[in-house]
């Protein structure tokens, strides 16, 4: 399966069809945007607690989360997703912000007993409901539903974190850099009945899942609570952290000035960018991504729009399609994860 690497979809029909294929069976996709950190040490739980938006001082081996990196000022470093092992924390993150989150979070080691490492890695990401660890790798630990394990594949230690903030099951796998072992994890799949698909079917369905995208739907500027997915990154009862006052602030007393919301419509394809105009004309945000929606012939996307204040949640707003055409765009319902 390594080898050739998987075209992307020709036409909308093949990507729904892979759509389906990857939430209903097992896929596999290729990751290059996502790194590793990891994070040893006896300290090293109540430590992150203190650097990200997320309760993580009781984390327990086999678990995972979702957080935020903040620094000083509110900036968002960068959204994360944190699997505990027995003797590690493993912080997946975009490669982009690697370097400058390593760099920040080495600062903030004072007389702690941590220690912050990047690691090498070939990240792939298995989706689907037959995505299941236990079937894949025959040491998956006997817990009760562990969302984050190192197994083994061709005699090397292999991660698996679960991504709590998806509603398809999606696992983050982390193979050293080495042939053999993705040669053998790709047989793995192959007799799970698992297939490789290209990134972009990954995209779509996480435009699906109303999952953003770091650097495409959302970015440094915006806060935990803009980017749609707070309910699973950020706690607030959990004590001091690191950029805490800004992102409190708003949560009690004021509210967002633009959110990341979902939006569906029928027709044809919106492209990414497309401005969103109330029925006076206003502008009232754009749409960052799109992707087919289950339903032949409507269409899903994230849209970055106004917040709840300026904005009535049910408003209807319209966009130009492909072809300069006039289209009914509605506001959905957030999808609600909880942590």
């Amino acid at each position: 399966m390594s080898e050739p690497l998987p075209e992307a979809p020709k036409s909308t029909a093949t990507l729904r069809e892979l759509l389906e294929r990857a939430q209903s069976g097992l896929a596999v996709f290729v990751c290059k945007d996502l790194s590793l950190l990891r994070i040893g040490g006896s300290d090293r739980a109540r430590w992150l607690h203190a650097q990200c938006t997320q309760d993580v001082k009781g984390i327990v081996p086999g678990a995972a989360t979702n957080a935020c990196v903040l620094d000083a000022h509110g900036r968002n470093l960068g959204p994360v997703v944190v699997g505990a092992g027995n003797e590690t924390l493993d912080v997946v993150l975009p490669t982009t912000e690697a370097e400058a989150l390593l760099a920040h979070w080495r600062r903030f080691i004072i007389a702690e007993d941590v220690r912050v490492d990047p690691v090498e890695a070939d990240v792939r990401l298995l989706t689907g409901l037959g995505a299941v660890p236990s079937e894949l790798f025959s040491d998956w630990p006997t817990l009760d539903r562990p969302k984050a394990a190192s197994v083994t594949i061709a005699g090397r230690p292999v991660t698996a974190i679960n991504d709590p903030a998806c509603s398809t099951p999606v696992w983050i796998v982390i193979l050293p850099k080495d042939g053999d072992v993705a040669t053998a994890f790709d047989a793995c799949v192959a007799r799970r009945g698992g297939e490789r698909m290209h990134a972009s079917v990954f995209d779509a369905l996480r435009v699906r899942m109303g999952r953003p995208r770091w650097g495409v739907d959302v970015d440094a500027s915006f806060l935990p609570k803009e980017c749609g997915d707070e309910a699973t990154t950020t706690s607030y009862t959990k004590g001091c952290y690191t950029g805490q006052e800004v992102v409190a602030k708003l949560h009690f007393l004021g509210q967002p000035r633009r959110m990341l919301r979902r939006v569906t419509w029928k027709g044809a394809p919106i492209a990414s960018g497309a401005l969103l105009r109330d029925d006076s004309g206003r502008s009232v945000g754009k749409i960052t991504s799109t992707a087919p929606a289950p339903e032949p012939g409507r269409w899903i996307g994230l849209a970055v729009a106004e917040g709840p204040r300026r904005m009535d949640a049910a408003l209807t707003a319209s966009a130009s399609d492909i072809d300069d055409e006039s289209v009914d765009v509605a506001f959905a319902a957030p999808t609600v994860l909880k942590p």
